[in-house]
């Protein structure tokens, strides 16, 4: 009975290694994707995200959802001077009783009015 035993452990020993080999390199895919988590820069009209540019952001501004609000002017502020279409949009939103959206519509301003 004990030789089945150390047979069946045999025979069990690459599956073990092979899962805690998997574990590893899991944790290193982990890694490596968590080095490239920056805040990229957002240019006025991005190739890859074509729906990044300052009219469509303005759109969002006018929405009735205070998050996407938020996002687009986080957004806007992103682009820098390029925005500067923005800038009476966000004013008015500089001024919401949301203080969330008040300092996102703050901030966005102050990066756009800032010469690059």
């Amino acid at each position: 009975m004990n030789s089945m035993h150390a047979a069946d452990r045999r025979r069990w020993k690459p599956l073990r290694r092979l899962t805690l080999l998997t574990a590893l390199a899991g944790c290193a895919l982990v890694f490596v994707a968590s080095l490239g988590c920056g805040k990229p820069e957002v240019p006025a009209a991005d190739a890859d995200a074509p729906w990044l540019d300052v009219e469509s952001q303005r759109q969002l501004l006018r929405q009735n959802d205070v998050r996407l609000k938020i996002l687009a002017a986080n957004n806007l502020g992103r682009m820098g001077p390029a925005a500067a279409p923005a800038i009476t949009d966000l004013e008015r939103l500089a001024k919401s009783e949301d203080a969330k959206l008040s300092a996102a519509a703050e901030s966005a301003l102050e990066k756009i009015r800032t010469e690059p």
